[in-house]
């Protein structure tokens, strides 16, 4: 009788830790890093470490808030392809000026640093070559990250507030303080996680 539930007991833990993403691919698991739909351009923002846990940065796309980064945590956001300007803010604000091709996904750091007040910002493009991210390293890094979700009642409430956003977005910009680039060629034509 014993051996037969210590049997069960690791049948069912070898069973969860096959559903947890170990050892397979994580576009079979997380179809939001999959390539986008034909014609559009997928990036994915993610914020490895656990450096200022408790902050959650905003990240918009114009006026838009498309998705929240947090410890730990990435998100995929789907758009157009074309020129984005990508900003994220709390101590300071941080920018990405984006051209985006289309059927390309394109990988974006979201990092918190040191700031005056609180936690600061910066975003920083991953691709081939890039200084800031091992590239190699990003498949195992998203593997273990939890994919973060936006509500529509965190947009609508992030709206109200926009205009003045903009106003400080635009006093960066043409400030040219932490801004930075994607270039369209950083778009990869298969995803990380393709089979």
């Amino acid at each position: 009788m014993f051996g037969l539930l210590l049997a069960l007991v690791m049948a069912t833990g070898c069973a969860s830790q096959a559903n947890t993403g170990a050892g397979n691919h994580a576009s079979n698991l997380r179809p939001d890093l999959a390539m986008p739909a034909p014609g559009k351009s997928k990036v994915v923002f993610l914020r490895p470490g656990h450096f200022a846990w408790a902050v959650h940065f905003g990240v918009h796309d114009g006026e838009r808030l498309v998705g929240r980064s947090s410890s730990s945590t990435y998100f995929a956001y789907e758009c157009d392809p074309g020129h984005h300007v990508f900003s994220a803010s709390m101590d300071n604000l941080a920018f990405l000026n984006a051209d985006l091709l289309p059927d390309r996904i394109y990988y974006v750091r979201v990092k918190a640093v040191w700031g005056v007040n609180i936690a600061a910002v910066k975003m920083f493009a991953l691709y081939p070559g890039s200084a800031d991210f091992n590239w190699t390293e990003i498949p195992k890094t998203l593997a273990k990250m939890a994919p973060e979700k936006v509500t529509d009642k965190a947009v609508q409430h992030d709206a109200e507030g926009s205009k003045a956003y903009m106003e400080r977005l635009k006093k960066y910009q043409d400030e040219a303080q932490n801004g930075g680039t994607i270039l369209p060629e950083y778009g990869q034509t298969t995803s990380l996680f393709s089979p």
